[in-house]
């Protein structure tokens, strides 16, 4: 292709300036696509100087000449546009733990706050002497646990086995007790002599009164080891008195009443049946009443689940507190590369048993946290990429959580709560540090769009001033996603639109103008390229 110049503008093969100035847009609008304003008439060269006084030549011509306003436009043109929000937010961890102390314990030595740490580093040593003290002590409570949860789990058992012996007894002794009675019935039946009758219930009521004294006797030689006090033992041994009355008053009633041999025989089997019947109802008040106290003792059958499950809570919560000291057996360390942002320690000092020690947050995995309006809601999606400026550095960043409630602001609005993770930590990053956003909210490639600021906006909304056949046209237009520096427009223009840039309280609906297209500074750069 030949070239040439004329009036120091470089020319293509046609040499003329319109359709250098084409050539200069369709390279303006490829440049678009890095999404950087261009600043408007920063000439350089000598072109810059030529085309310079051309639009001075231009104005001045048509302000001599009471000409219409003459007024810079651009046109429509298409690009790869991103949508952003820019915000600032702090740098915080997104893995913490927490470090306990499992007892009291005296410490070695320990990290401070602010200290970094690698994974597997000793936070907090503890004097070999007392941690092994510690660990004895709690061991050995362990086993006390274990031991109560066993011995109780074994009474548990026995009286339920004794429970249900005496049950047994309970029915073996009522069957005795009413063959017998029966065998007294039909005994006293056949004896036809009353005093016989009469001396036979005379002596099974002294029979009776033996074995309360033997009772009571039992009672007053052991009273130390079933625990009487001694009221308890003279009132057994005035129940012991009172019987012994009784039996010489009933041995005396039997010396005044006699009968016959044959009588006297019969009286013998009808009291020696009286005094075995007393035995089997004795042994069944026995079984009834060893039977009450082991079902006391049981319980109900929630009282009986619970002494299993008493003792096994118990046992493991002894067995963990001697779990949770032997686990700082060669000291704290930690889980992860991190910071310590918190300490309640110092070396020399004794831990609190449960209170925190040290907390370690991890520097490996980060997020910034932010708030955004109500009004941006809906722009923020999980997943959406970001961009983040940390001390001079660039770093990646993705959302991972939006708060699900909002927040009443400082200005009396509501905000929510967003949470980018960072992608790509290293170093240089700082717990507490501020960090300036880019996000990403929508991208769209290869749409029509306009600068910012050639758009304003009425009641009945958004619209753009043309230039149409020389007299300024107001066109509504309907909007898509914007950057800083470009809108998108869904609706109301064309590429070949004429639109005003600089919209002044002078400009009117219908009034006449002159269109100057706006030239950038890469437009000119290329126009005087060769020079």
């Amino acid at each position: 292709m030949s070239q040439g110049s004329q009036d120091g503008i470089v020319l293509n093969e046609d040499r003329s300036v319109e359709a250098q100035l084409q050539r200069a847009k369709e390279e303006r609008q490829k440049k678009l696509k890095k999404q950087k304003r261009r600043k408007i008439f920063l000439l350089c060269g000598a072109g810059a100087v030529v085309l310079l006084g051309i639009v001075i030549y231009a104005i001045v011509s048509a302000v001599m000449k009471n000409a219409p306003m003459t007024v810079f436009t651009v046109s429509p043109t298409k690009g790869d546009l991103e949508s952003t929000i820019m915000a600032s937010g702090v740098i915080e961890s997104e893995n913490v733990v927490h470090y306990y102390a499992p007892a009291n314990i005296l410490i070695e030595d320990c990290v401070g706050v602010g200290d970094k740490v690698a994974q597997g580093d000793v936070l907090i040593s503890f004097d070999e002497e007392d941690f092994a003290f510690v660990l004895r002590e709690v061991e050995l409570e362990n086993q006390i646990t274990n031991n109560n949860y066993q011995s109780g789990l074994t009474d548990y058992n026995e009286n339920k086995e004794n429970l249900a012996t005496a049950n047994a007894n309970i029915a073996k002794y009522q069957d005795l007790v009413n063959t017998q009675q029966a065998t007294v019935d039909n005994l006293t039946t056949t004896i036809t002599d009353a005093n016989a009758i009469k001396v036979a219930n005379l002596q099974n009521q002294i029979y009776e009164a033996q074995k309360a004294i033997a009772e009571y006797t039992y009672y007053i030689t052991n009273a130390e080891m079933l625990g009487l006090t001694e009221e308890e033992v003279k009132t057994y041994t005035g129940y012991i008195q009172e019987k012994e009355q009784a039996i010489n008053a009933l041995n005396y009633e039997i010396s005044l009443t006699s009968g016959s041999v044959t009588a006297y025989e019969q009286q013998k089997q009808l009291a020696e049946a009286q005094n075995l019947l007393t035995d089997y109802k004795t042994e069944l008040e026995k079984a009834k009443s060893e039977a009450e106290a082991y079902e006391n003792a049981l319980g109900n059958k929630y009282d009986a689940e619970n002494i299993v499950l008493n003792g096994e809570l118990n046992t493991m919560r002894s067995e963990k507190a001697y779990q949770d000291v032997l686990d700082y057996q060669e000291g704290a360390k930690a889980d992860f590369n991190g910071v310590i942002s918190l300490s309640t320690v110092e070396s020399g000092a004794k831990t609190v048993a449960g209170t925190e020690m040290l907390t370690l947050a991890s520097l490996d995995h980060v997020k910034v946290t932010f708030t955004i309006t109500k009004s941006n809601l809906e722009e923020i999606k999980l997943g959406q990429k970001a961009t983040l400026e940390i001390l001079g550095c660039e770093y990646e960043g993705t959302v991972t959580k939006i708060s699900g409630m909002a927040v009443a602001g400082s200005n009396g609005g509501n905000s929510i709560e967003v949470e980018i993770h960072i992608d790509n930590p290293d170093e240089n990053i700082y717990l507490g540090l501020d960090a300036k956003i880019d996000l990403v909210t929508a991208s769209k490639t290869d749409v029509l769009m306009l600068p910012v600021e050639t758009v304003s906006a009425d009641k009945e909304g958004e619209f753009v001033y043309l230039v149409v056949d020389g007299v300024v046209v107001k066109r509504y237009v309907t909007l898509g996603i914007s950057s800083d520096e470009y809108v998108e427009i869904v609706e109301g223009l064309e590429e070949t639109d004429q639109v005003i840039t600089m919209v002044s309280s002078d400009l009117e609906e219908g009034m006449p103008v002159m269109a100057m297209p706006e030239v950038s500074t890469e437009d000119m750069e290329m126009m005087t390229e060769g020079m």
